[in-house]
């Protein structure tokens, strides 16, 4: 129970009356501890435990936290105990009759308590007489215990000494009285009460009331701060204030202690208050401001990665496509259309294992995008939200970084008791005991109800011997959340991922929610209007910036220094659209900023100061930074430990040198270490996003291209780092090309100056070229978007990629250069004006450009009401998301309603998604809608107003869903309410379509279904009466359906009468629901060859590649392909496996082709006849993407001078149009071949004959020749 101490009210009738506040006195609630809360000095029982929204907030009510449910009753549902330590002591007095009463308080929590007198006794005497004169006037008296706030006096000094002493003994006795203590840090006006409002300041009087030093007893070592003044030590706002927090979980500790729960949940308890506080969940801003998590960080958008789809199970693409070279791509920040909610992760779904309810889910990402912030808000959600706590007990994160930690290593016997000591209670008493605890539970019985979010595999691939063993038993748990990098490697003893989903930046409308909260005082609730108007106002005006802001770091960057560089932003209209131009900015603000933390300067000269000057001062951090950075680039290191540090703090200057390099590191804003808790020894350190690693490292690079100095270039390695020089223009012939380097070189090329950025583009230039060409064009202008317009190379650059431009359009019918942002709009304004022929291409590659058009809009509007369809159709295609003009709309409209081409009215109406829409064009929609003859009008129709809210639209669709004919028009309807509740109306209307004759109508109800996490039990009859369905389609979504249903005998025999099935989509629909199943029927292992089985295996059987050989050689094309995928992941296949697939590189299907040549490219040896039978198949092959393949096992196998001159031919050919939508380039120097596709380089011999066979298929082709930019 829960009171509340009334004394005040009761002073007059001698006794002391206690309100119970919860449970309400006439619930039958059985409770086994007493919370009792007793009010102070000059106080009631009514305000003292109650936060006033009144002057804050009007539209809240009151909080008192004994009693809100929200708050002490849910926290502690049978608790109770604060008592005052003067009625203890003398209840603990030998013969004074109330030692029942000392021996049943089980713990004391102290709010602000003056154990050694207040600040007020600087007032005291003029305090008691007025208070004495106040009393008389109200007939009430004037107690003793004012007198010993004064100061410590001996009464105090005994009465502390006495409830020590007897506390002590309580503990000698093995019944401790718990004790916790929290003092305030925020100052209180002393004179508040004491005077009238106009004379409050007349005196000082303005200071911490009970502060550190006053509310300390010598036997509670560890006295708790809240940020608050003395009159809110006892109120609080509601269950996200970290002070009630704090509080509230220090109680239900104590209670946990004294009512002697179990190990688990005491660990539990502690955990949960000291490891996921509020404050320690906080999200530290650049301000140096810490948020709580519902505050600063919208929801993470988490979208799924891409994975292979076939046959009927592969769905429309509705996403709009993106161009692989765009920075947003680079920095992963597209929009998403598919999107998964945190609270949905654990639902089941469609994942890469089947449908199936994931446990084991992998989260990548990169830096600076969330993925630390997202496990804090797992935890948060958990915790203080109770997300997933009907799925799991507890959740446990563990950065994983925290295994390199030396103590750790050293100890061979590493397990998860250790795990849990070291990550949550060291500092418990019982931390041991309660690890031991934990670990058995988790191994017994409790392993299904923990879930473990490991955060940060990346930074453990390199872990030694002596935590090797345990890793796998970290990853290999049944619940957990994995975090990685983008590119990382997943080690080969992982056990099965089941779903894949990716971090990514911020939506559009999340980032203007973000500028609101970043301009908003907290405090107050009042938002600097003005303020948020002018950076999105800066925001629509430079597209760049709009994909950098969608990175949370980055826009926290940007709003800061726009708070805190007032001027800095005044000319924000003429500021070059370009990432170096924002990133000066931003680190201008920043170092203003650090100057102070590096006790440069004071804040005001910081302010104040020019920026030469500014960079003149900080010049030795400068220096640290960009060498810090460079060698992270060099040698493909983020995170900096220690051994990373030494070499690079060896090999810098210490002239000037203020701090040692982890101190200064420790000041900086543009670096974070990975745990400010753990020592600075053992600290990575990392910076805050990728693109500032990145920056930094041009800083460095541009600095000694400007003074023709050489690099300093650290390589790590198993010793020491070790250190050599080279000139800067022999690191750009070597590295232009790289992948990793293509932000490096743009912001290089925007922090030269005049005469340098005119000597970097003649370097980019020269030899070695790459002898393709599309990355090379990339390179340059991504690199002019960064420069000035009027730079004096621009013209004759620019002049080459409009011929590469014409030359893409010849050669691949669909050129990919104008797809990426950075390309020149003028180049495309005037193609498009002048080559009709090349106007599909360049139009149909505009659908991949990201971001706003701006002026180009016009140019391309004015194609949809061309004459020729196909022009008028990817017109419309590019222009979806654009802003269009009412006369543009109206355009759009016309066609939708009235073009004779029908696939011109499709891309009519999805370019109206998201245009501000008139009535009149709703209702010649919604006409169309419910009349238009053509299905495909009506889907189309109904894909573009989903989400509308306008009841017309929702009625009309609703409609679609039994009332339409066309089963495409159907599914269009149901994908539009999709998550909408299953009422009984919806649900009879779908049972109804389940037993329909028609196998369209139960087709629907399926899709339906599929749009539900979970299914009512009425469904399931008629659902499985559909396995037997005449209907193939139907047949196979309703085992789609089945797939989310637990293991069982009846599930196992009702989905084994398909794996036979004459349909082969029926068959794979059946084989998807069993894999990833564990403890299948043996008599089930020879019709499910999918490679996710032998992940339900120990290891790959004899019985397991017998019948995949024997599938290798079906007639069914199907059959083999299946077969082909499942050995896509063995490391090294037998022979006879090999032989069979080299068969089947001559097999008629394209597709069976295609994977035999990805199963033989993931073999480390392959046998003789490989290489011959790869060459002759790429001569003669017609497939594309066949030839691709081909081309790139071929020269991963072979060194290129023992190929022929026509297979020489043939791979340029093939590389070249593959390069011109894929990262891939082919360059060579010093007798040496390097192809570059994707992150993969293959090195070979390079005869100079060939040179010249390179040089006539370029002539053949009309492949643009080289600028000759020699001075």
């Amino acid at each position: 129970m829960v009171y509340d101490d009334s004394s005040r009210s009761s002073q007059r009738t001698g006794g002391v009356k206690l309100n119970q506040v919860y449970p309400p006195p006439e619930s039958d609630t059985i409770t086994d501890v007493d919370v009792i809360a007793i009010h102070g000095l000059d106080t009631n029982s009514t305000t003292t435990w109650t936060w006033n929204w009144k002057d804050r907030d009007p539209e809240k009510r009151d909080v008192n936290w004994l009693k809100d449910p929200d708050m002490l009753p849910r926290r502690i549902r049978t608790a109770r105990g604060i008592i005052l330590i003067q009625a203890l002591v003398i209840a603990a007095a030998s013969g004074s009759g109330y030692s029942s009463l000392w021996e049943a308080s089980g713990g004391v929590v102290f709010l602000a308590t003056p154990f050694r007198g207040t600040a007020f006794r600087e007032i005291a005497s003029t305090a008691i007489k007025f208070l004495k004169g106040y009393g008389s006037l109200t007939d009430r008296v004037v107690t003793d215990l004012l007198s010993n706030l004064q100061e410590s006096t001996p009464f105090l000094q005994d009465l502390v000494g006495s409830f020590t002493s007897i506390c002590v003994q309580r503990r000698q006795r093995g019944r401790p009285c718990r004790l916790a203590i929290f003092y305030e840090t925020e100052t209180t006006n002393l004179l508040r009460k004491l005077w009238p409002p106009f004379m409050k300041n007349t005196r000082k009087g303005s200071r911490p009331l009970v502060d550190s030093g006053s509310a300390r007893l010598d036997i509670v070592s560890d006295p708790i701060p809240l940020q608050r003044s003395h009159v809110l030590m006892n109120k609080f706002g509601g269950p996200e204030d970290p002070g009630y927090d704090a509080v509230s979980g220090k109680v239900e500790i104590i209670i946990c202690e004294i009512c002697q729960a179990g190990p688990i949940d005491k660990a539990n308890a502690w955990i949960r208050n000291e490891q996921y506080s509020l404050k320690r969940l906080g999200i530290e801003r650049l301000s140096g401001e810490l948020l709580p998590m519902d505050r600063c960080y919208i929801n993470l958008a988490i979208v799924e990665r891409p994975r292979k789809q076939t046959g009927i199970f592969k769905e429309h693409n509705e996403m709009r496509r993106d161009s692989p070279f765009s920075l947003f791509s680079r920095l992963r920040v597209e929009t998403f259309q598919k999107e998964i909610m945190l609270s949905t992760i654990f639902e089941p779904r469609e994942t890469r294992n089947g449908q199936m309810r994931p446990s084991r889910i992998l989260i990548r990402g990169r830096a600076g995008v969330g993925k630390t912030t997202l496990c804090k808000k797992i935890i948060y959600e958990f915790t203080h939200c109770k997300l997933w706590q009907d799925l799991f007990d507890c959740v446990f994160w563990v950065p994983l970084r925290n295994l390199k930690l030396e103590g750790r290593r050293q100890n061979l016997g590493y397990n998860l008791k250790s795990l849990f000591y070291h990550e949550y209670l060291t500092q418990h008493p019982e931390g041991e005991d309660l690890a031991d605890k934990l670990w058995h539970a988790l191994t017994d019985t409790k392993a299904n109800k923990m879930l473990f979010v490991l955060d940060g595999l990346d930074e453990v691939l390199d872990l030694d011997d002596t935590m090797l063993h345990f890793l796998p038993t970290l990853l290999n748990q049944p619940n957990v959340i994995i975090t990685s990098r983008p590119n990382a490697n997943l080690p080969p003893d992982l056990d099965s991922i089941h779903l894949e989903l990716e971090t990514i930046g911020f939506h559009p409308a999340q980032v203007n929610a973000y500028i609101e909260n970043a301009f908003t005082d907290l405090q107050t609730g009042d938002v600097d209007s003005a303020k948020m108007e002018e950076i999105q106002s800066f925001l629509n005006n430079h597209r760049i910036i709009q994909g950098l802001v969608r990175i949370p770091i980055q826009l926290d960057a940007l709003c800061y220094s726009w708070d805190n560089s007032p001027g800095s932003y005044s000319t924000s209209i003429a500021m070059p659209d370009s990432m170096t131009a924002i990133y000066q900015r931003i680190e201008e603000s920043l170092w203003r900023k650090d100057v102070v933390r590096l006790e440069i300067w004071n804040r005001n000269k910081a302010q104040i100061a020019r920026r030469t000057e500014l960079f003149n001062v900080v010049n030795h951090e400068l220096e640290c930074l960009g060498s810090l950075a460079f060698t992270g680039m060099l040698n493909n290191v983020i995170n900096f430990e220690a051994k990373h540090r030494d070499a690079i703090s060896e090999h810098c200057s210490h002239r000037d040198q203020r701090f040692l390099l982890d101190e200064m590191l420790e000041r900086v804003s543009f670096v974070r270490s990975s745990d400010s808790s753990s020592k600075k020894r053992h600290q990575s350190y990392h910076f805050l996003h990728l693109t500032f690693q990145e920056y930094f490292a041009a800083r460095y690079f541009a600095q000694q291209w400007k003074d023709q100095g050489k690099l300093k270039c650290i390589v790590f390695g198993h010793g020491e780092g070790k250190a050599t020089t080279t000139d800067t223009v022999e690191f750009l012939r070597k590295n232009k090309y790289t992948p990793r380097y293509d932000i490096f070189w743009r912001f290089v090329a925007g922090l030269l100056n005049t005469e340098g950025t005119t000597r970097f583009f003649q370097a980019i230039e020269e030899e070695p070229r790459d002898l393709l060409g599309p990355v090379h064009q990339r390179l340059v202008m991504c690199c002019l978007s960064e420069v000035s317009k009027d730079m004096l190379l621009r013209k004759p650059l620019e002049g080459q990629l409009s011929q590469w431009l014409l030359f893409e359009c010849e050669l691949t019918s669909e050129p990919r250069l104008p797809s990426v942002t950075e390309f020149p709009v003028e180049i495309l304004k005037n193609t498009l004006a002048q080559e009709h022929n090349s106007t599909l291409g360049l139009l149909d590659s505009l659908t991949y450009r990201k971001g706003s058009f701006g002026e180009l809009t016009q140019t391309i509007a004015a194609y949809i009401t061309d004459e020729d369809p196909r022009i008028k159709i990817v017109a419309f295609e590019a222009l979806q998301g654009q802003p269009l003009t009412e006369q543009h709309i109206q355009s759009t409209i016309e066609c939708v309603t009235g073009d004779k081409d029908w696939d011109v009215r499709v891309a009519a109406i999805e370019a109206l998604r998201g245009q501000p829409l008139t009535e009149q064009h709703l209702q010649a929609i919604i006409t169309c809608l419910t009349y238009d003859k053509n299905p495909r009008i009506r889907m189309a129709i109904t894909a573009c107003v989903t989400g509308d809210e306008n009841p017309r639209i929702r009625k009309a669709i609703t409609a679609c869903v039994t009332g339409d004919k066309d089963w495409d028009v159907r599914k269009a309807a149901i994908d539009a309410l999709r998550g909408q509740p299953l009422t009984e109306q919806l649900l009879q209307t779908i049972i109804i379509c389940l037993t329909d004759s028609d196998p369209s109508i139960g087709g629907v109800a399926i899709a339906m279904l599929k749009t539900q996490p979970k299914l009512p039990r009425r469904l399931l009859t008629p659902l499985a009466g559909l396995l037997k369905h005449k209907s193939m389609i139907v047949k196979e979504r309703a085992v789609e359906i089945l797939r989310s249903q637990p293991n069982s005998e009846d599930l196992f025999q009702a989905v084994a009468l398909y794996l036979e099935d004459i349909d082969w989509g029926v068959r794979t629909s059946a084989i998807e629901t069993l894999k990833d199943r564990p403890e299948l029927p043996d008599q089930l292992l020879r019709v499910v060859t999918k490679a996710e089985i032998a992940e339900c295996r120990p290891a790959l059987s004899g019985t397991f590649f017998l019948a995949v050989l024997a599938d290798l050689k079906h007639n069914d094309s199907c059959v083999r392909d299946t077969a082909l995928e499942a050995l896509l992941d063995p490391p090294a296949l037998p022979g006879g496996i090999l032989q069979a697939i080299v068969i089947l590189l001559e097999d008629e299907d394209w597709a069976v082709r295609t994977a035999a040549l990805e199963a033989l490219q993931n073999q480390p040896a392959l046998p003789e006849g490989v290489y011959q039978a790869v060459g002759l198949l790429f001569l003669k092959e017609e497939s594309e993407s066949v030839r691709e393949k081909a081309v790139e096992l071929l020269v991963s196998l072979r060194d290129l001078s023992s190929i022929s001159s026509i297979q020489i031919e043939i791979i340029y050919e093939t590389l070249l149009k593959r390069s011109c939508r894929q990262y891939v380039s082919w360059k060579v120097e010093g007798g040496f071949s390097r192809i570059m596709i994707g992150d993969k380089e293959y090195l070979a011999d390079w005869p100079d004959l060939l040179t010249s066979v390179v040089q006539e298929v370029q002539k053949r082709l009309g492949v643009p020749p080289h600028l000759d930019m020699r001075p």
